[in-house]
């Protein structure tokens, strides 16, 4: 993926330029499971305002915006999406999810 291919993909919430958790594990090459699942077993690593979880309106407001929910069953999360802050300027505790996605 390309520098401003990437750059479109980071959105401002709650003032802050964030990454959706689905967005990072694919530019690592991984699922968003395996990523969510690496950060909360390791999440002694990473600093504390490195991630948080979406509301269920912010999540719902960027489904609109973006028209990611496909239809049928399955389709779509069960879950809110967690959001990385920073996660192009951060590479560090990138660099350790990334053994864990791929």
């Amino acid at each position: 993926m390309s520098l401003p291919q990437v750059e479109r993909r980071i959105l401002f919430v709650r003032g802050h330029e964030v990454m959706l958790d689905s967005v990072l594990a694919g530019l690592h090459g991984g699922s968003t499971k395996r990523l969510n699942e690496h950060v909360r077993r390791n999440n002694s690593r990473f600093p504390a305002d490195f991630l948080f979880q979406l509301f269920p309106d912010e999540a719902a407001a960027l489904r609109l915006q973006n028209a990611t929910l496909e239809r049928g069953r399955g389709k779509h999360r069960t879950y809110m999406p967690y959001v990385f802050r920073d996660a192009v300027q951060r590479p560090a505790p990138l660099s350790l999810a990334e053994g864990a996605v791929t």
